[in-house]
């Protein structure tokens, strides 16, 4: 009795150190991941086991090594060695791959109404490396990762990595991020000037609320009408480490103004500007017709006094009479 006493104690410390040093996700607005699930969603959190992994390679759950065949339970800790690999199968939602170095949280919940079970939400939370996720038609996903936020529907694949302090993700997904942001032109205006037929650099920066640029940040162009275009037709464009984001407009042969908006992609913020693209007048304007024409005549004057004072007695070519005004 003594014995089966002293080896509860022993694993109620060991399950208790585990949880203790085990990180856990916090998200955009400070909540872990049990809060998230039991608040935000408001869903059924789904306990006990949820899939099969099929692991290549060292891999942990909530710090413990565990045979290449093993299965895995809603909101466990997994973690892959260097070199290693896992696939997932989840029953509900579909299939994840791990990749090597990767630390991620994992769980399953269900949205239920009258009683009946709609559909499954895959939720990660990717700590470190690198997840690949083909979701069911069933399933839609719940991801976070270095405070950014993002879903997917059901039926969508997508693969994100973050790798040495970046997210990158790519496929069918919709960010969600409460993070403010405050985006303005680079060195010019509200109003931009642009020659007909003539390119410019425009250029807009990021900032978040503590005007600290962010970079990383995807950038959408768009004009008010058809004055122009972007070089080689790309409107998306990536902030760099400054926060700032460049594309080159190239106005068409017609003058007048357009508007032009950036946007930051899947949020409310943007700034909008006008470009006015304007025609150079030719060296033949009408301005320029009447100054040249008054200079030849005023050249032909000076010729003529000058033949008429210079000639050898003959009458001169061109006689130019000084006009002579008197008072009345």
């Amino acid at each position: 009795m003594t014995n089966n006493k002293l080896t509860l104690m022993v694993l109620f410390l060991v399950i208790t150190l585990l949880v203790a040093v085990i990180p856990r996700p916090i998200y955009a607005n400070g909540e872990t991941l049990s809060q998230y699930l039991s608040g935000n969603l408001q869903t059924k959190y789904l306990l006990g086991n949820i899939g099969t992994i099929e692991a290549f390679g060292k891999l942990s759950i909530n710090g413990q090594t565990v045979n290449q065949k093993s299965t895995f339970n809603s909101g466990d800790y997994l973690q892959t060695g260097n070199g290693a690999a896992a696939t997932l199968f989840i029953d509900s939602s579909g299939k994840v791959m791990l990749g090597q170095n990767t630390s991620v949280y994992l769980a399953v919940s269900k949205t239920t109404q009258n009683e009946r079970i709609e559909k499954s939400t895959l939720i990660a939370s990717l700590v470190s490396g690198s997840l690949t996720v083909t979701l069911n038609g069933q399933s839609q996903a719940y991801v976070e990762s270095r405070g950014l936020i993002f879903t997917a529907n059901p039926g969508a694949n997508f693969r994100a990595r973050n790798y040495d302090g970046r997210l990158e993700v790519v496929g069918d997904v919709n960010f969600q991020n409460n993070q403010q942001y405050i985006v303005r032109p680079v060195e010019v205006g509200a109003t931009l000037s642009v020659k007909a037929r003539s390119s410019r650099q425009i250029q807009i920066q990021v900032t978040d609320e503590n005007d600290r640029p962010v970079p990383d940040l995807p950038i959408i162009f768009t004009l008010g009408n058809q004055l122009g275009n972007f070089g080689a037709g790309n409107s998306l464009v990536t902030t760099n480490s400054q926060g700032i984001a460049s594309i080159n407009f190239t106005a068409s042969s017609n003058p007048g103004t357009t508007s032009i908006t950036a946007s930051v992609k899947d949020t409310n913020y943007s700034w909008t500007g006008e470009i006015s693209v304007y025609k150079q007048a030719g060296f033949w304007s009408t301005q320029n017709k009447i100054l040249v024409t008054t200079a030849i005549i005023a050249a032909g004057t000076v010729t003529g006094v000058v033949v008429g004072q210079s000639g050898s007695g003959r009458k001169p070519a061109v006689v130019a009479q000084t006009p002579t005004i008197k008072p009345r």
